[in-house]
């Protein structure tokens, strides 16, 4: 009883246990975290039992900004794919940029950020991937009005 904790899951990625310090919880299942934190806790006791729950999820979110209804942070609760998204975000305004939606990508681990330029036509006429968002990216849909300066 005296190592029960709940715990949530930091910024960093990793959750704080008594004895065992630091432990990464993102990116893992939670079979994965307790097995880890088994092995880990084995040090101070022969068979430890460990469970798992997740009780909420609710740190993954993507950002929308520019030529949309609504603009700012949602959460991103579920597989949620770009049009859904600009769904979400109340729509495209009249004077957005159908061709030039980009997805701004954070580089996760040891991936390189990214940058994707999509066309919402080509995903809903012509077939083209309907992008999965991931935590994190932030989506900008250009309006007929922005300035580019060279």
């Amino acid at each position: 009883p005296d190592l029960s904790r709940e715990v949530r899951v930091r910024p960093d990625g990793k959750v704080s246990l008594p004895l065992i310090g630091d432990v990464k919880a993102v990116g893992r299942t939670t079979s994965e975290l307790r097995d880890d934190i088994t092995q880990k806790l084995k040090s101070y006791k022969e068979n430890p039992t460990v469970a798992i729950v997740v009780k909420l999820v609710n740190s993954y979110y993507f950002y929308v900004q520019g030529a949309v209804g609504k603009i700012g942070k949602l959460p991103l609760l579920s597989r949620t794919t770009l049009i859904q998204a600009i769904t979400l975000a109340g729509g495209m305004a009249p004077d957005a940029v159908r061709s030039r939606i980009t997805i701004f990508r954070l580089g996760m681990d040891s991936e390189a950020p990214q940058k994707l330029v999509v066309s919402y036509d080509d995903i809903i006429l012509r077939g083209a991937d309907n992008v999965e968002l991931k935590p994190g990216d932030t989506i900008v849909v250009p309006s007929e009005t922005m300035v580019l300066i060279p």
